[in-house]
């Protein structure tokens, strides 16, 4: 049976307006919790060519570098987000950072004569550095500047980097995450000094996949500057 033009009871009219501003006050308060993490937005800071002079290693003057979930560190420029660690770049959703990532000068006069092989490109453990150090802001807030603490894997993160230079195809490397034990290939030698011994698995000159043995000697020299002491690859 179907009703046709039916005035409802006063009480249920009553319950139904009750229901409306209950549903409205719940949309109001996540419009203002949505308006809120805009405002207080993702740990980010802007970044500038002019900061890092010969050493930017992007081809655009300046964009945004955040740490958003798990760690992910991106590089935002205008509409473009590029992943810039392996976390990012795990999660296939961002830009390859390859498209505004500037070729080492001193490098590539070296390959000059080798066409066939990738031109090895400018260092970013700066930009990964200040990357990682937003993740743990946003981790430990409370922890004081100037503490002592074991940036064990950012030391491997940003060796990372100079491994995939001396490979035949960067874009294809692959190294061991966290559930593959990448903790224990770290050697803490001092408050600053790292020594990692790991592998890495990307392709040859004839596209096949291979694992390659690497061992590097790392130091921090800086809040967000790394020096490579030493970097052996098989």
């Amino acid at each position: 049976m179907i009703y046709y033009g039916w005035n409802a009871p006063s009480s249920f009219r009553e319950e139904q307006q009750k229901g409306i501003q209950q549903l409205q006050k719940e949309k109001d308060m996540e419009e203002d919790e949505d308006l809120e993490e805009e405002v207080m937005g993702l740990p980010g800071k802007e970044i500038h060519q002019r900061e890092f002079g010969d050493k930017w290693p992007f081809t655009v003057s300046s964009g945004k570098l955040e740490c958003r979930e798990d760690d992910e560190v991106v590089f935002v420029v205008n509409d473009k987000t590029y992943a810039v660690n392996g976390v990012a770049k795990g999660s296939r959703q961002y830009h390859d950072l390859i498209e505004i990532w500037k070729d080492d000068p001193e490098f590539s006069l070296l390959f000059k004569d080798r066409p066939d092989l990738p031109k090895p490109k400018l260092s970013i453990g700066a930009i990964l550095a200040q990357g990682v150090a937003l993740c743990q802001e946003r981790e430990s807030p409370r922890m004081g500047k100037g503490v002592s603490k074991d940036n064990s894997l950012l030391a491997y993160n940003i060796t990372e980097d100079w491994v995939k230079q001396r490979l035949k195809a960067p874009s294809t490397a692959k190294f061991p995450g966290i559930f593959d034990g990448k903790a224990d290939h770290i050697q803490r030698l001092d408050d600053k000094k790292y020594r990692i011994r790991s592998w890495v698995d990307s392709q040859n000159a004839f596209g096949a996949q291979i694992r390659t043995q690497w061992e590097a000697v790392v130091q921090q020299t800086g809040e967000y500057d790394w020096k490579l002491l030493s970097l052996t690859i098989e």
